[in-house]
């Protein structure tokens, strides 16, 4: 990390539920910037929420809003302040105009810094590797574009399997949430390399 940033790379995103409860991105975030203090104003910190934990499912409900920036800023522990907070996935049973309120309440108090997905977007993530070029098909590439808004791209390298690191299923860590994805599975391993005359 350290070294990623001395090389420039000052945009760092991390999730409420990415990695393990006992090893969350927020709490190396936390382990870092506790060890490099210096470094926190160097650096624009991106946090997706808005996700039960438990149910691995969106909610974007005041309730769930506040659970999870308040439980994102507990894991920082001031040590970092969170200047882009995203909704990670629309939650169907709440208006996503009801999410955003919640959120801009923590934007007002200063607890966040901006929003990303009403207060002025500031940045649009989707996936975005050599298997996901969805955005050019989809017109969210040309509307950011047109309206001046930056496209941060997660997943670049294919959820890893441009690491060349994942051959088959089993390949992938117990309880990775990898596992679950079409992707991944073994029917569609076969396809691809089919396709990819491999």
């Amino acid at each position: 990390m350290k070294a990623s940033l001395e090389a420039g790379c000052n945009f760092w995103n991390g999730g409420e539920f990415y990695g393990p409860p006992e090893r969350n991105s927020l709490q190396l975030l936390n382990k870092y910037f506790t060890k490099y203090p210096e470094d926190a104003e160097k650096v624009v910190l991106s946090i997706k929420g808005v996700i039960d934990i438990e149910k691995l499912r969106p909610d974007g409900s005041p309730e769930g809003v506040k659970k999870s920036v308040e439980r994102c800023l507990e894991l920082l522990d001031g040590k970092k302040k969170i200047d882009i907070f995203e909704p990670a996935r629309v939650d169907k049973n709440t208006p996503i105009e009801t999410t955003l309120k919640a959120l801009e309440e923590y934007v007002k108090a200063g607890k966040i810094g901006g929003i990303s997905l009403v207060t002025k977007i500031v940045g649009c993530e989707v996936e975005l590797s050599l298997w996901a070029t969805d955005i050019f098909k989809n017109g969210v590439a040309a509307a950011c574009a047109e309206h001046g808004i930056p496209v941060i791209a997660y997943s670049p390298i294919g959820r890893g399997i441009l690491t060349g690191e994942i051959k088959k299923p089993e390949d992938i860590p117990k309880n990775d949430m990898r596992s679950h994805m079409p992707r991944f599975q073994e029917p569609v391993r076969i396809f691809i390399k089919a396709q990819m005359g491999h």
